[in-house]
């Protein structure tokens, strides 16, 4: 597990620095921004949404799902042909590795308990003190030796590679859950595969989530797009973005209180404190 956040905490300052030259050979250095913007957007709701995929399917699943979006994002980083690519690539890299970091903080809660967390979390951080230095060296070497391309062809091989071990422990740790009677087995549903689409679009909340994702981005994005709008802050189009994104939050208030059959954030959570005295032990 260290070495998976090892490989992705050494891929952050890689990639920032390889940027520049990304933006030259683009000449679009202003919409970069865009990149930035949605990708952080949609990573800050990830979480959510995972959160529920990972207590439906299992931790090895929503480990795997994030990883192939993940891999995929740094391959299409690495083939994009203009800006517009890229940023659809970046949202898609950074949304997968949101994903894999939030499932690995899952699994080390899982395995610990709360006396020996703290030390355990620090211990799979310390890997971003070495990234932190080599990180613009290894994405200058990329750039003199080869190209900014292969920095991120090459670190998607060297993530699944890394990543393998790691979804092993995941599967050997399962089995022996499993083998202790810990597994809760489910019988077949019987449900036909649209059913199932919905079964799992509804105890998912996709519309919740969609709601609240469009709402963080519409409110964000505007401030990079405004210096390339012809009108400014004026312009139709930025101030229909900045309306409808306001909207959509209280909006996503009502659904998930009054419509929704399953929260993918429950409101009660938000008023109980996290940790009861009693348990801490």
């Amino acid at each position: 597990i260290v070495l998976v956040t090892g490989v992705q905490t050494c891929a952050l300052p890689i990639y920032s620095s390889l940027n520049p030259y990304v933006t030259s050979s683009f000449a679009s250095h202003g919409l970069m921004n865009v990149s930035g913007v949605m990708s952080s957007a949609v990573g800050a709701c990830t979480p959510l949404a995972l959160a529920k995929i990972i207590d439906i399917w299992g931790r090895v699943e929503g480990f795997t799902f994030m990883l192939v979006v993940c891999v995929v994002g740094m391959i299409l980083k690495a083939t994009t042909q203009n800006v517009q690519q890229y940023v659809g690539a970046h949202v898609l890299y950074w949304t997968g590795h949101i994903g894999m970091m939030y499932v690995i903080d899952v699994m080390i809660s899982d395995m610990t308990s709360l006396k020996n967390r703290a030390i355990i979390f620090a211990v799979n951080g310390l890997p971003r003190i070495a990234s932190t230095f080599l990180g613009p060296r290894i994405g200058q070497a990329f750039y003199d030796d080869l190209n900014y391309r292969w920095a991120f062809g090459a670190f998607s091989i060297i993530l699944v590679g890394c990543s393998i071990p790691a979804m092993g422990l995941m599967v050997h740790m399962y089995r022996k859950a499993d083998m202790a009677g810990l597994v809760k087995k489910h019988e077949p549903s019987g449900r036909k595969w649209y059913q199932s689409i919905l079964h799992y679009a509804i105890e998912i909340d996709v519309v919740g989530i969609l709601l609240i994702c469009g709402a963080v981005i519409l409110t964000t994005i505007p401030f990079s797009l405004v210096y390339y709008a012809p009108q400014g802050w004026t312009t139709p189009y930025i101030v229909a973005m900045l309306v409808l994104g306001v909207l959509l939050y209280p909006a996503f208030w009502f659904y998930e209180v009054k419509l929704a059959s399953k929260q993918f954030l429950e409101f009660r959570y938000l008023k109980n404190g996290t940790i009861d005295r009693k348990s801490v032990v």
